[in-house]
């Protein structure tokens, strides 16, 4: 009788099949994991990008002229507050870099940042769009990164379309950086 694999690995197999599934022209979002002898891990490269764009927007955002003055003494706490705890994960996720790291604790930090920068954009996020509706496009950008970071940690399930509804990953990461 073959062991019971768990969600982690359920996850892997699944993903593995969405690659596949990739490879004969179906849009799907896949995580980099691998299973060896029971482990499950995820590969931090993709994660790193997002976090990385995360922690670009939310200084973006909080860098916006006359923002905080806007916001009450609360607020501005709330968002540095974020900004510190999108900064830490950020790091504690560079260090790890360049190799993978299991996935629980993948998934805590994706969760994290999705957390932090939420925050962000719903106390700064929405004063910033109200005082320059130029801004409103760029959060709206922003807040196409939460999905991903969560679906690359597999926080989210895989999904299979036959038709891209979003923007990939790298292109979510390249409109924040320009600012779009």
């Amino acid at each position: 009788m073959a062991p019971f694999l768990g969600p982690e690995h359920m996850t892997c197999i699944f993903r593995s099949l969405a690659a596949a599934l990739l490879a004969v022209g179906v849009s799907v979002p896949v995580v980099a994991c691998t299973t060896t002898g029971g482990t499950a891990t995820i590969s931090t490269a993709e994660l790193s990008a997002d976090a990385g764009a995360i922690a670009y927007a939310a200084q973006a955002i909080e860098a916006i002229p006359t923002l905080s003055s806007h916001l009450s003494t609360d607020q501005v706490a709330q968002v540095n507050d974020a900004l510190a705890q999108i900064k830490t994960i950020t790091a504690q996720i560079s260090a790890a870099s360049g190799g993978t790291i299991d996935i629980n604790t993948g998934k805590g930090w994706a969760s994290s940042l999705a957390t932090e920068f939420q925050v962000v954009l719903t106390v700064a996020g929405t004063v910033a769009s109200t005082l320059d509706p130029a801004v409103a496009g760029y959060i709206k950008t922003a807040e196409q990164i939460i999905p991903l970071i969560e679906a690359a940690a597999g926080l989210t399930p895989a999904t299979v379309s036959l038709v891209a509804t979003a923007p990939s990953a790298p292109a979510i990461r390249a409109d924040l950086y320009r600012g779009i």
